[in-house]
């Protein structure tokens, strides 16, 4: 399976064989991604390798969109988000200005990179920026299914990405995909915490516990009229993401969902990220599967005994 940003490297190549206007500035990090391959393919006249100045080239990239051009910026998500933060603010976000910027290896699970490389923040940094689309992709279909849109769109675009490569998801990419019947308590989750709550909804089957997945690619789905159809129902939201429990996209929901229960299930507070494995690190954290499936466990129990209660009463 290949990185996601191998993908996105890919789709890259792919549409700048056909469109000019595209170049790529590299973080100097594109060997951790796949996008170093894109420095001597279709798009080598234009391609940047900015080094490692994360604040120039974001600056360098708004200065190429305002001159017609559709550029993209890749580098570690940690580094992107925070160290050219004011960069993404003025130069992009306030000026409206159509650049896409992608960030790999976000969330907790970075290996023995530590935590000078992991961001559990960035949901909460790029969605609260205005004029930016932020995209959080599950696998290579998703990865594809955002850059393609990223460019069709006139608004610039953050797309997360986490460090490991994916299995692929069932169905079709799009900007969300719901896996199962909506019913009392419905699991909702983005990027990488789909694939962690597709193996929820595999083990708890397995209990003969039924639960619906509903994957946000994009974030702004929060407020599609369709995905809010599709929670009418539900009386319960557990949240599941690569991402702090506050400031993402449990909060979100909250704030699109005020009549329902929703719980948040990702890294705690206080913890800033480690070097370790990715199951590791999960079970120190209380987000490895089996976890997640006893606090999934106790509020479908807790719903059935609440609607037990209901039809005595």
């Amino acid at each position: 399976m290949p990185r996601l940003g191998q993908t996105i490297a890919n789709t890259v190549a792919s549409l700048a064989s056909a469109d000019r206007r595209i170049w790529v500035i590299d973080g100097d990090l594109g060997d951790s991604y796949g996008v170093d391959r894109l420095a001597t393919g279709s798009v080598s006249d234009r391609f940047i390798q900015a080094g490692i100045a994360e604040q120039t080239m974001v600056a360098v990239a708004g200065g190429l969109a305002a001159c017609g051009l559709r550029p993209w910026v890749f580098s570690f998500a940690a580094f992107l988000c925070c160290r050219a933060y004011d960069q993404i603010r003025v130069c992009i976000s306030q000026t409206e200005l159509p650049v896409i910027l992608v960030g790999s290896h976000a969330g907790g699970c970075n290996g023995v990179n530590g935590k000078t490389h992991s961001i559990l923040n960035d949901l909460a940094i790029m969605s609260t920026l205005p004029n930016i689309d932020v995209w959080a992709p599950a696998d290579d279909l998703d990865a594809m299914y955002a850059a393609e849109r990223a460019l069709q769109s006139h608004t610039a675009t953050y797309i997360r990405l986490p460090r490991d490569p994916q299995p692929q998801l069932p169905g079709e990419a799009g900007p969300f995909r719901l896996f199962g019947t909506p019913g009392s308590v419905v699991l909702v989750s983005t990027g990488l915490g789909t694939q962690w709550a597709l193996e929820v909804r595999t083990h708890l089957a397995g209990r003969g516990q039924q639960v619906a997945v509903l994957h946000l690619a994009q974030y702004a789905c929060v407020s599609d009229l369709r995905v809010r159809e599709a929670l009418c129902l539900a009386e319960r939201l557990i949240v599941i993401e690569d991402h702090y429990q506050h400031g993402g996209l449990a909060d979100a929901m909250r704030r699109q969902f005020p009549k329902q229960s929703v719980m948040s299930v990702g890294w705690p507070r206080g913890w800033a990220g480690a070097s370790g494995e990715t199951d590791v690190l999960r079970t120190a954290c209380g987000v490895d599967t089996n976890s997640i499936v006893e606090v999934v466990s106790k509020e479908l129990a807790r719903e059935r005994g609440s609607r037990q209660l209901s039809l005595r009463c």
